[in-house]
């Protein structure tokens, strides 16, 4: 590992941004934890970045919806890695539809996860970057956090639900 090289955690590593996520941050030279709900394809995907370049990887089981999967996934990631330089809280759903054809389960899980798995990633991240005097939270937003359209009313809101909870975190 080179100084310059950065441990990061990526939720929602197994498919989409967070996959395209990890893999670039293998190929720069730093080591990633890969979170997701899939443990066979988070083993495949570990898999292939160690491949490419030796202990550059490792991955925890991790339901963002549960605050103890996040707080376990930070703790494995000090256990492996000894510190953790970036958070990239990119797990998240969409299920599109009008308010009146999807049901509070939807509903509940969009807040669940694009939410509260944002805030529950920051809350078990944010001690161990004070104590190391450094760190960083990237949380991946959405086009419909900036401008709600036609059958994405919940899933925007969550969206927008994400710049306040990252613009507070700035100003703290």
């Amino acid at each position: 590992m080179t100084k310059q090289s950065k441990v990061i955690i990526v939720t929602g590593a197994t498919s989409g941004i967070g996959r395209a996520t990890a893999i670039a941050a293998v190929e720069k030279g730093h080591q990633v934890m890969l979170a997701a709900r899939h443990e066979d394809q988070l083993e495949q995907l570990s898999n292939v970045l160690n491949a490419k370049r030796a202990n550059s990887a490792a991955y925890q089981v991790t339901d963002v919806s549960k605050k103890t999967d996040l707080i376990r996934l930070v703790e494995k990631t000090l256990d492996k890695f000894d510190r953790i330089d970036v958070l990239d809280n990119n797990a998240g759903i969409m299920k599109f539809g009008s308010l009146s054809t999807t049901s509070s389960n939807d509903w509940d899980a969009m807040i669940d996860i694009n939410i509260k798995g944002v805030l529950y990633g920051i809350e078990a991240v944010l001690p161990v970057m004070h104590t190391q005097g450094y760190g960083q939270i990237v949380t991946t937003d959405s086009t419909a956090g900036h401008q709600v359209g036609q059958n994405n009313s919940v899933y925007s809101a969550t969206k927008f639900a994400i710049q306040a909870i990252m613009t507070g975190l700035r100003l703290e």
